[in-house]
């Protein structure tokens, strides 16, 4: 390991600080990931923002490992998906000391609030994360987070941009900022320097050249296609599958209550033959496949489709799926976003996958593709197109490229100038000795089965004490609901109502905010 890599290891591994790791490609920033989770002690989650980036890091998505749905977050509302996490999921983001956030380019500002915001609700610890360590890794110069209109308009009263460094939960925490700027990809050192030529924007009149002798005529139409637009890999599938031999299957989508026709998650029409190259596009962990897993279609008919992942080999019987469509409101007068499902949509979790748009590709690696980057419209999009293959000699391009495709986020470059100044070596690892030298506080987990037991050993013998019954000092319910939110204080005791009457925390708020304390333990290593 080199002196950034040591360092960050070190604030990783023997210190609680907070962590921006960012590096560009070839720095090694997987295979650090990798040594860092199998030499941590801490009790720790890798979780990344799309299915593909969570294989790659060997860890959870976001959404399923938080439990969260797809809506917007607006800061300091209620948060109303912990429905969704079984008891399970709980009790490991309660006695959880370290998260690591692998491609925290894709992570939307939104979307780290609602980590934070889950973390302190599930720890009842109120500082920024609920007291975990969070550890952010990426390539800040890759394709920046999606944000569709109806999401816009909600979040756009809460930050400026999308990006995770926008989050109001992270400009709160102090962090520490290491970039890895060693290249240890030496395989074809020649390719990854163009390639950060490319991703900085520094890329001259020769490097232009250099990527254009890629240029064919004709090519191998088996390498995939990566193209800016979908309705160029629709075109490009189409005409692929006409080509295979075969009886074609038509299978429809459904539709109930409302859609947006231009956001169905799957094909409307979706047509398939035997030998079809597809991809999933829905994560679904107990049957094998995330979003973004590519197959072929290994038996079909008007019943059934199995599919054959490529990497695994796993031999998928592929089930219909559903999507919700949620409607998100912020509500000025509750300061809560409200999600309303105003509808579905029925189909199987596939599209066909000769061609796949830029986008989509994100995550991915292939020893061979076919690039068509004359309309790039997005920064960094011209940069995760051809840093998607791991040669230049597996590239061929359909059409020249041409300068004005290479874009780069004045915002990201901003950003990234200001916590380099901030952050020196030297700054780095004084940050990490000072943290160090500080007592460390103990790693609490609040137990409430336990305190659920001390309730309702504590009501039974208020009602032998004042001859009343059980449920007239404090009944089931508000014994379950105290237990379950932990109030700090007789005014987040009161919030509680209607689930806690006022008359509980008039006669007995105290004796029952010491059980609540007591309820937070030393975690046992």
């Amino acid at each position: 390991m080199n002196v950034d890599q040591t360092l960050a290891r070190e604030a990783i591994l023997n210190s609680s600080l907070n962590l921006l790791i960012v590096g560009k490609a070839g720095t090694g920033k997987t295979t650090f990931l990798r040594e860092v989770v199998g030499q941590c002690k801490k009790k720790l989650a890798v979780v990344a923002p799309s299915g593909i980036a969570a294989i790659e890091a060997e860890g959870r998505t976001i959404h399923s490992f938080f439990g969260f749905n797809t809506a917007a977050f607006a800061p300091g509302s209620k948060d109303g998906s912990l429905k969704r996490l079984t008891q399970g999921q709980r009790e490991w983001i309660n006695r959880l000391e370290l998260l690591i956030i692998d491609e925290i380019s894709m992570v939307r500002a939104d979307l780290l609030d609602h980590i934070d915001s889950r973390l302190r609700t599930i720890r009842h610890i109120e500082r920024p994360f609920g007291g975990v360590q969070v550890v952010m890794i990426g390539d800040l110069k890759q394709l920046p987070p999606v944000i569709d209109r109806r999401d816009g308009e909600i979040l756009d009263d809460f930050y400026e941009t999308g990006y995770f460094f926008e989050s109001q939960a992270l400009k709160a925490s102090d962090y520490v900022f290491i970039e890895f700027k060693t290249v240890y990809r030496q395989d074809d050192k020649a390719f990854v320097s163009l390639l950060n030529r490319v991703r900085d924007n520094l890329v001259t009149d020769k490097d232009i050249a250099e990527i254009n002798k890629r240029f064919r005529e004709q090519f191998n139409e088996d390498y995939v296609h990566l193209v800016t637009h979908r309705r160029q890999a629709r075109r490009i599938n189409e005409s692929r599958m006409e080509a295979l031999p075969g009886r074609s299957y038509s299978f429809h989508g459904s539709v109930e209550g409302f859609f947006y026709k231009k956001d169905y998650p799957a094909p409307e029409e979706l047509i398939l033959k035997k030998g079809a190259k597809v991809m999933f596009v829905r994560n679904d962990d107990p049957h094998g496949y995330v979003n973004g897993t590519f197959g072929i279609v290994e038996s079909v008919s008007s019943s059934h489709i199995k599919v054959r992942t490529e990497r695994e080999g796993r031999l998928v019987n592929v089930e219909r799926a559903r999507w919700n469509y949620e409607i998100s409101e912020f509500n000025t007068e509750t300061n809560e976003v409200e999600t309303t499902v105003v509808g579905w949509y029925e189909q199987y979790p596939l599209m066909p996958a000769w061609a796949i748009t830029v986008h989509k590709s994100q995550g991915q690696t292939f020893d061979h593709v076919i690039l068509d980057l004359k309309r790039c419209f997005a920064e960094g999009q011209a940069y995760v197109a051809l840093s998607r293959c791991r040669s230049l000699e597996g590239i061929e391009l359909s059409s020249p490229i041409s300068r004005k495709a290479i874009k780069v986020d004045g915002v990201v470059d901003a950003y990234l100038n200001r916590v380099r100044k901030q952050w020196s070596i030297t700054d780095v690892k004084n940050a990490i000795v000072a943290d160090q030298a500080k007592p460390k506080e103990p790693q609490l987990v609040y137990d409430k089965d336990w305190v659920a037991e001390e309730l309702d050993t504590f009501r039974r013998a208020r009602a032998r004490k004042e001859g009343r019954t059980c449920n007239l000092v404090l009944n089931k319910k508000e014994l379950r609901y105290l237990a379950n939110k932990a109030p700090r204080n007789k005014k987040e005791m009161k919030a509680l109502y209607p689930n806690v009457r006022p008359e509980t925390v008039a006669d007995y708020g105290d004796e029952i905010l010491k059980i609540i304390k007591r309820g937070f333990k030393k975690q046992k290593s």
